[in-house]
Parts: structure tokens; C-alpha cells; sequence
């Protein structure tokens, strides 16, 4: 009897063995399709990545150009000017540009009114200006910017 209660113990202990084989099994195999699932969403974020990294490039280009287009119209705007490339900053150059271009367009709203009154004055006279140019007030705009 004592023989047939090892053969019990030993054949419970081998099936709680392969109870625990086939668990182990199981979670293996879950563990594979999970590692598998997770290959694919890596493989989908490194082609976000790419395609980000790309999108990121095209933009870094497209603002280094723009960059150069400012700093181009900048140092033109500095030469007609008159002022010297190295003694200017960006800054100073940003704000003369706004000042020269709000004195600018201030003149020039002077500037079409006063031609309004003048041609309604001309014409009231009867006397019509067939350029229709004020070369003396030209003149004196040109002179404003380049001071």
C-alpha cells in the first residue's frame, strides 16, 4: 500500500508539474503575442518619427530661408539707409524699419490729401497738371528717408 501511495503522490506531483507546464506555456505565449504587439507599435511610432523628423527638417529649411530673405531686405534696407552692416543690430534695424514705415505711410496719407486739396484747387482754377506729379514734395520725401 505504501507503494501504490507513492505511485498517488508521485503521478499528483506530475500532473501538478504539467498543470504548471502548461500555464507557464500560456502566459509564454501571451507574453510572445504581447512582445509582438509591441514590435508593431514601435515600428509605427519609428515611421512617426521619421516622418516627424522630416516635417521638422522642411520646416527648419523653409525658416532658415526666411531668415535669410529677412536678413537680405534688412541689409538692404540698412544700405539705402546709409548705415554700416556691423554697427547695426537686429533689433535697431526691426525698429527702424517700423519707424521708416509708419513715417512712410503717414506721409503718403499726407501726401494724398494734400494732392486731393491740390487738384481740387488746380481744377477749380482751371489749371490741370498733366503729370500729376509734385517733384518738389518727392524730392523732399526722398530726402526724409535718407536722413
Amino acid at each position: 500500500m505504501e507503494e501504490n501511495n507513492t505511485v498517488k503522490q508521485l503521478s499528483q506531483a506530475l500532473n501538478q508539474l504539467l498543470n504548471a507546464y502548461e500555464k507557464l506555456q500560456e502566459e509564454n505565449n501571451d507574453l510572445k503575442e504581447e512582445n509582438l504587439m509591441l514590435k508593431e507599435d514601435v515600428q509605427e511610432y519609428e515611421s512617426k518619427s521619421t516622418e516627424l523628423s522630416e516635417k521638422l527638417n522642411q520646416l527648419t529649411d523653409t525658416s532658415n530661408h526666411q531668415t535669410n530673405e529677412m536678413d537680405d531686405m534688412l541689409n538692404k534696407i540698412s544700405s539705402i539707409l546709409g548705415e554700416d552692416k556691423d554697427e547695426t543690430k537686429e533689433n535697431e534695424s526691426n525698429e527702424l524699419v517700423e519707424n521708416v514705415t509708419d513715417e512712410v505711410e503717414l506721409e503718403v496719407e499726407t501726401e494724398a490729401t494734400e494732392v486731393e486739396v491740390e487738384t481740387q484747387d488746380k481744377e477749380d482754377n482751371g489749371f490741370h497738371n498733366n503729370s500729376g506729379l509734385d517733384l518738389g514734395r518727392m524730392q523732399s520725401l526722398l530726402n526724409g528717408l535718407n536722413n
